[in-house]
């Protein structure tokens, strides 16, 4: 029984430093950052979030420190910032009362945004410091949901979501390695696909016929890089627009635009990587949407006399 009383003694003791150790603040704490707590995360995962940030040394003692400040822990969606190094019981505290929390604004950029319009997308009450838009930037900023605060820089945003781009294409990369294809060249790919089709089926057929056209040198002839480059639809083109002379005009320029032409989405990435296997060298659009497909430039022009008005 001594034996068992000493050993029994021994991790009481070893617990009670752990605990006093990780209560501690980490040597790292992010004073005046950032943490952002979404709407949906479970406890467990914002403890998680707490740990990786350097808020606190243990997400454990994190989690179990919640429910000693509640028996039923709430943590609200926000931004947290601590103006100072907090112990893990105090971080609990501060979480389930809402205190150092700052709203969150929720903005939403749909696949196929170009970086032009991205100012359209703020809520109404993110009025970040101005800033020149990233024109270079087109096609790596991943679309998605992202949540800011008041003072969130557009600069910042940006950096965001490059990361997050970086994060989504990385299951990727060896498949793009692997290919004829450099990265840019993919993503060039996938924004014209993400503004030429709509669903998946027609996104990779679409990407097989333009790979049939890149395989043989064949002007691409897609709408979508003269819309971006003059700002029109495709019903606006006139004569003139398809003759211009610009590395954008895939009608009088072979090979693929000199940059990406919107923020394509991981669909339109997945097609441009890998595209449907077709004998299919045309396509069209017709005005209810519908795609009708051509191997030869004579039942293209079928296609238009049925199918466009």
């Amino acid at each position: 029984m001594l034996v068992l009383g000493i050993a029994v003694f021994g991790i009481l003791v070893i617990l009670a430093t752990w605990a006093s150790n990780a209560n501690t603040p980490p040597e790292a704490f992010p004073i005046e950052t950032d943490i952002i707590v979404k709407e949906g995360m479970t406890l467990s995962a914002i403890a998680d979030l707490f740990e990786d940030e350097h808020v606190v040394r243990s997400s454990l003692m994190l989690y179990t420190a919640l429910f000693r400040v509640s028996d039923e822990p709430v943590v609200r969606a926000g931004s947290y910032r601590f103006p100072e190094a907090l112990t893990t019981h105090q971080v609990a505290e501060a979480l389930t009362l809402g205190t150092y929390q700052s709203p969150l604004l929720r903005v939403t950029f749909p696949e196929g945004f170009v970086v032009a319009d991205m100012r359209a997308y703020y809520p109404e009450a993110y009025a970040p410091i101005p800033e020149p838009l990233p024109k270079d930037e087109e096609g790596f900023l991943f679309p998605d949901t992202y949540y800011v605060t008041l003072d969130t820089t557009e600069g910042e945003l940006v950096s965001i979501m490059r990361t997050t781009f970086a994060e989504k294409i990385a299951p990727y990369k060896e498949a793009i390695g692997a290919s004829d294809f450099t990265m840019e060249d993919i993503i060039i790919l996938a924004s014209i696909i993400e503004r030429e089709a709509k669903d998946m089926a027609s996104k990779k057929r679409v990407s097989g016929i333009l790979h049939n056209r890149l395989d043989i040198n064949m002007a691409l002839q897609v709408d979508a890089t003269l819309d971006y480059l003059l700002d029109k639809t495709s019903a606006e083109l006139t004569i003139e627009d398809l003759e211009r002379d610009s590395p954008f005009n895939t009608y009088t320029r072979r090979g693929l635009p000199p940059t990406p032409i919107a923020n394509p989405g991981l669909e339109s990435i997945e097609a441009a990587l890998y595209p449907e296997e077709t004998p299919y060298m045309y396509y069209l659009t017709a005005d209810d949407g519908t795609f009708y497909y051509a191997e030869t430039f004579e039942q293209h022009k079928q296609n238009k006399a049925r199918y466009l008005r």
